[in-house]
């Protein structure tokens, strides 16, 4: 008998116990009771009745012990509970089924149920074989509260690999509340995302972590790490800012996605509260720039128009759109309503010319020594991508001759 390496060693006895959670208590059933014991040891104390050594199976059905896992049968109310700041408020029906099945709020998720004692509770002092104290939680932080996007990229979101130890129960150990027949371990990896500040904010999203076409269940995440890939299709400049990121396991296995309230029916499984975390998202974008601006009043046309033609350079190996806006200001430096815009596409280490006529309603007396901002940014709808910065030539001076 002994505790070493911060590990319950076999054959079992109260000192080995005691020298574990530093206690002078005698009694097994306050040793038991304790609140030092670490939940996410595999081997510790569980209901379970019968006074002999618990079997490996009896111990799986147990659960190891953990208890009240929060599970929805729909994912956008699950979505509304995680996200409320106010949870007291919500309907029932928004609760999780092991609040509802209490009719009251937890306030606390997969907790640890320890025996209590008597014929349908007994204490083994058994139940302690292997228990190793330093356990680590089954599921890590997110690697990084920072996410950066690369020009026309995916967007990543990774968490860290929890428990690794042999004696650390892990998620793919635990079951289904309510099915002992189903377990964690079948179920998809996947996160739900809330935008908290910027364009989209106040939107949800979730996603189910894939490998190439093949989506990634708890069971498979070790081979491939608890990650998610937004595909580059689907990320647009809306998302820099920052979210909040809830992981979640399912039953549905389903791709990037807005329209969660289709998704009843099945099991959805917030895993850890303390796992939620904010995260700020950055686009690193394409660098196309304004290599040349100039703007010029036709003397020769009867109508009122200013025309400005930009000269447009692509330094990528790739080809990238954009969208080139013009803002006109008077003589005065007032900033007026009249602007134009063009859009188009600029080849792989190559260059173009646009001109932009903008129609002017109004004396032109008023525009000269005016001068115009000629802006290059993304236009959404063409590429889901943004530059790097916003090319911008300032008070270039109108003339009244077209340039050579």
């Amino acid at each position: 008998m002994s505790y070493a390496n911060h590990t319950i060693e076999a054959p079992v006895s109260i000192r080995d116990v005691q020298r574990c959670f530093g206690s002078g208590y005698p009694d097994l059933g306050m040793l038991i009771r304790n609140s030092n014991i670490n939940k996410w040891a595999k081997y510790k104390p569980v209901k379970y009745p019968t006074v002999q050594l618990i079997t490996a199976a009896q111990l799986r059905s147990a659960n190891y012990g953990i208890d009240h896992i929060p599970t929805w049968t729909r994912l956008d109310y699950m979505a509304e509970f995680l996200c409320s700041t106010n949870k007291g408020s919500l309907s029932q029906s928004k609760w999780p089924e092991c609040d509802q099945s209490q009719g009251a709020l937890s306030e606390s998720y997969w907790s640890y149920e320890r025996p209590a004692g008597g014929t349908q509770e007994p204490f083994r002092l058994a139940d302690f074989k292997d228990y190793y104290h330093d356990a680590e939680q089954p599921l890590g932080p997110m690697a990084s509260n920072q996410v950066v996007i690369e020009p026309y990229g995916s967007m990543h979101i990774l968490f860290s690999y929890g428990a690794i130890t042999v004696n650390t129960l892990k998620l793919s150990d635990l079951v289904w509340p309510g099915n002992t027949d189903y377990p964690i371990n079948n179920m998809y990896f996947g996160v739900l995302m809330r935008k908290l500040t910027g364009a989209l904010a106040g939107s949800t999203f979730a996603a189910i972590g894939k490998v190439q076409d093949t989506y990634i269940t708890v069971g498979t995440a070790a081979n491939h790490g608890f990650r998610v890939d937004i595909d580059r299709d689907d990320v647009t400049a809306n998302f820099e800012g920052t979210w909040k990121i809830f992981p979640l396991f399912s039953s549905a296995a389903f791709d990037f996605t807005h329209a969660i309230s289709q998704f009843t029916g099945g099991k959805f499984i917030a895993p850890l509260p303390e796992h939620s975390q904010n995260i700020i998202v950055t686009i690193q974008y394409a660098q196309v720039v304004i290599s040349n601006a100039v703007g010029y009043r036709d003397p020769n046309s009867q109508q009122r128009y200013v025309r400005v033609v930009v000269a447009l350079r692509n330094d990528e190996a790739v080809a990238r759109r954009y969208r080139l806006t013009v803002y006109l200001f008077d003589k005065n430096g007032n900033e007026t309503t009249y602007t134009g815009s063009s859009t188009g596409q600029v080849a792989a280490n190559g260059s173009t010319s646009v001109t932009i006529s903008i129609y002017v309603a109004t004396a032109w007396a008023s525009f000269e020594g005016g001068f115009f901002t000629a802006t290059c940014a993304i236009d959404n709808s063409l590429e889901d991508i943004k530059f790097y910065r916003d090319s911008v030539w300032s008070r270039t001076q109108l003339s009244e001759s077209a340039p050579l």
